[in-house]
Formats: C-alpha cells, structure tokens, sequence
C-alpha cells in the first residue's frame, strides 16, 4: 500500500489557496451586492432638509434601477429617489416623487396636488385660465402639468412657455452628447427685433441671444423676462416665441421615449427641483433611499463632528 505524506509547505500552500478562494468569493458577493442590490450615497446638499440634511451617508436599494426589474419596482409616489441629474450632470441627486408618468400635478400655496388626470380635470379647471402673481415663484403655485409617459406627442409649437423648457430638458435628457438649443425671436408690433438687448431688467441685462447658460434654459427667467418687455413697451404689441432645435433642426413635434417622474425637494423654499428644470427620466432613477447608515456634520470649530441621532435613522 502507498503511503501519501504532505508536506507542512504543502499544507500552507493549500491554506493559502482556501484564504484566497474565500476572499475573492467575499469579494464578489460583496460587488454583486453593490451593483445589483444595494449602494451608498452621502448627501452634499440642502435639498431634502429636514429628512437628508448634509453630511448623512444614505442607504440606496438599487432593485428599482434595473432595466429589467424597473417595470416592477417604479419607485411608488412619495418615496426618495437617487437619481442621475439631468440639472447637474455627473451628479446624483435626492429627491422626493411627487407624480409619475401621466399624472397630472400642480401646486397650490406650497402644497402639491397629484392624480390622473380623469381624476383631476374637474378640480384643475379653475387653475387653467389663471396668471401667476408677479410676486409668486414656481415654488409655491404652479399651475397643472402633466407628467410625460413613453409614446406621448409633444406638439412643440402649442405648448405654453413652461411647457417649452420642459419639453426643452426632456429632449436634451433623451439625446445626450447632442446640441440641443433654444432660439428666442422677439416681435415688436409683428416685426421681428435682430440684436435686442434689456438694460434695466434685473435678472439680466445684455442681448437675448447671448444669455448664459445659468438663465438660458430657466423658463421662469424667460416668464419674468416677457412680464418686463409688456411693462416697458406697454404701447407696443409684444411676442416671444422660441423654436427648438436637435443638432440645428427644428422640431415642430417630439416622440418621447421613457417614462417621466416630477421630483420635488423637501426643502421647497430654496430646493432646485422640477418645478424649475422640468420632469427628470425615469431610467435615470439609480435607486430608492432607505436609511441614513451614519452622518458626519460640523462641530462649529471647522472639525467633523459624528452624529450619534442620524445613526440608522429610515427615511421616510
């Protein structure tokens, strides 16, 4: 009979192998877990304050982002979302749904209103021939506005203003890398002003075809821009029109191709949300926030301070 004897070399060498094979095992769990169930997030911003404040690092369940679970994990209204933000790209933001696709949302005095749209016409009617006050922000009224879904027919050249630069954000959010661009006309009694340019408006003063970024794609700039050209030529007949152009031609029509969340902060005084950029892609949806896992803030000395009451605090 044989006689097998091992080495203690051997042994090690076998030791050695069975750490490695079970880290790497670990270490693939532990990336499948990340990629498909689970991911973190650390809040740099104000938007969702109270709930998220600065400095929380947050639990994500990404079950709801994969394409071939999402038709079955829509994040449900209410729920806050993580999301790849079309308003800052390369970011992740935070955000609360406040309608889906085809529902239909306004704000009244601050507060949210959302349904479908069979549910809610009646109540909507009164808002449609409504003008928002000069003092009033998006912020606090915002008249009815339903949210894109997949196969809608955007008729470019009858939607109101706001509309525009929604439809404006939806496109650009559909065709990245591509130039997507707004072209302001401005007609004085029917003839078209070449070169206009305001000189004591206070959110900008230049010519219109040269306004930043940062203001370009704001509808609610372009809203309080034409309150000021009726004021100062309040003798003269006033049109502003904008045309949309896909890498240089005009759209007279869009198809859109994804299903659309409007997302609003909780900070609703100060937060940027799609009250202002318009409704965000529901494939950009990275996942929804469940927990606060732990939260670093400043002491007031300029040191990081641990927050023992954020500490597995759910989100809600």
């Amino acid at each position: 009979m044989l006689k097998h004897e091992y080495s203690g070399r051997f042994d090690l060498r076998i030791t050695v192998y069975r750490a490695v094979k079970t880290l790497l095992a670990a270490a693939l769990v532990a990336v499948v877990v990340k990629v498909v169930l689970f991911d973190t997030v650390r809040c740099s911003g104000n938007q969702m304050e109270p709930t998220i404040i600065r400095g929380d690092r947050l639990l994500v369940l990404k079950l709801r982002s994969l394409p071939l679970l999402s038709a079955f994990f829509a994040p449900p209204l209410d729920n806050v979302i993580s999301f790849r933000s079309p308003f800052q790209p390369g970011t992740i933001g935070l955000l609360r749904v406040a309608a889906s696709a085809g529902d239909t949302i306004s704000i009244d005095s601050g507060q949210a209103l959302t349904g479908k749209p069979a549910e809610r016409t009646r109540q909507f009617a009164d808002q449609l021939a409504e003008i928002i006050p000069a003092e009033y922000s998006p912020r606090d009224y915002f008249r009815w506005y339903r949210v894109p879904r997949k196969n809608d027919l955007l008729l470019i050249n009858r939607l109101s203003l706001r509309d525009f630069f929604f439809t404006r954000s939806i496109v650009q959010q559909e065709h990245p890398g591509k130039d997507v661009t707004i072209k302001p006309v401005l007609l004085l009694d029917d003839s078209v002003c070449t070169g206009y340019a305001t000189t004591d408006f206070s959110l900008y003063t230049g010519a219109l075809d040269s306004v930043p970024d940062t203001l370009r794609h704001n509808w609610f700039f372009w809203d309080r821009l034409e309150e000021y050209l009726y004021q100062k030529h309040d003798t003269r007949k006033v049109s502003l029109y904008f045309s949309l152009l896909l890498d240089g031609v005009e759209l007279s029509e869009y198809r859109v191709k994804d299903d659309y969340y409007f997302l609003l902060a909780d900070n609703r005084k100060t937060g940027f949300d799609s009250r202002y950029a318009g409704p965000v892609r529901a494939s950009s949806c990275t996942g929804s926030v469940k927990a606060v896992l732990w939260s670093f803030g400043d002491n007031g000395q300029g040191k990081r301070q641990f927050r023992f009451n954020r500490l597995g605090r759910f989100v809600r």
